[in-house]
């Protein structure tokens, strides 16, 4: 197990096990949390309807956030886009706490690797969606916020997924990411 003082920036989570943090900063406990998301897109990628599935969980394991939504609908949507906007939710929802700690948990390779600095953003359907999820991220960090990225294998990402698929009577969320 590794401690948040000396981890890399990016995890390769196997066991999806959630760690127990005992760092302290300035003699107070920081705010830990554990946060995971996932996207779809689908009857067809591209060009469905792309949708995502977050959750925020406390170091006690209390969600404190788990929700879906619709990004859009057509030829600008695609797998990748969905799984950026499950990851700018997440961010948003950060942005309204005080700074602390969070481990970001994804199945998405693309998105993992491109957040934690491993790849580059070049080109795609969800370049847009990226600059604006990475410049969400460089801001909370500049506030304090300590973020890591921990990629996960699918089987251990199905409660996010379930949710990036229950697009049923969910409203369109696109204003959310303009």
């Amino acid at each position: 197990m590794s401690t948040w003082k000396n981890a890399p920036q990016i995890h390769i989570c196997l066991d999806g096990q959630n760690r127990t943090l005992t760092d302290k900063v300035a003699g107070l406990e920081e705010e830990r949390m554990f946060a995971w998301f996932d996207g779809a897109c689908e009857p067809v990628n591209p060009g469905g309807t792309a949708s995502f599935g977050v959750i925020v969980k406390g170091e006690n394991g209390t969600v404190l956030l788990r929700e879906h939504g619709v990004v859009g609908k057509g030829k600008a949507m695609s797998n990748n886009v969905a799984e950026y906007a499950g990851v700018l939710h997440v961010l948003k929802y950060l942005s309204s706490r005080p700074p602390g700690r969070v481990m970001i948990h994804g199945d998405s390779n693309l998105v993992i690797n491109q957040l934690s600095g491993k790849w580059r953003v070049r080109k795609g359907l969800y370049l847009a969606i990226a600059v604006k999820t990475t410049a969400l991220l460089a801001h909370l960090r500049g506030l304090g916020w300590q973020i890591s990225f921990c990629w996960i294998p699918r089987e251990q990402n199905e409660e996010c997924d379930a949710l990036s698929k229950k697009i049923g009577n969910t409203p369109d969320s696109m204003e959310r990411f303009k």
